[in-house]
């Protein structure tokens, strides 16, 4: 004789995953990580800092079954400034004051949203 069989509801499951309860919880936990990261974030003038917010968004889900719509949440820096410290950039600087040309180098991003991501205390 067997037992009980488990049978997943793979509908209900996706529209679980879309609905409001589950947007408003992962919501809640992108805003728990916003403090985080305005600490990690350089602040020399404190405008990234002050730009940091959790955002509802919709995450698309490809699998076996098609292409699903999730209930999503994201932490992003709204600041003008954000993608050259998150990313770096090309810096120049004149080697003199009366200098035509000027020296390029590579100033390294923070990686200040990518770190966190895998780091133990944004996954905990």
């Amino acid at each position: 004789m067997s037992g009980p069989r488990y049978v997943p509801d793979h509908q209900g499951l996706a529209a679980f995953l879309a609905s409001p309860a589950v947007g408003a919880a992962v919501l809640a936990t992108a805003q728990d990580m916003v403090p985080v990261v305005q600490e990690a974030a350089p602040a020399v003038s404190g405008a990234l800092r002050a730009s940091v917010q959790a955002v509802p968004a919709t995450v698309v889900h490809r699998g076996r079954a098609g292409t699903e719509a999730r209930a999503g949440a994201r932490v992003e820096m709204t600041a003008d400034h954000a993608a050259p410290v998150e990313f770096g950039h090309l810096g120049a600087v004149a080697p003199a004051a009366s200098a035509t040309t000027y020296y390029q180098f590579v100033v390294p991003g923070r990686h200040v949203l990518g770190g966190l991501a895998g780091a133990r205390t944004a996954r905990s």
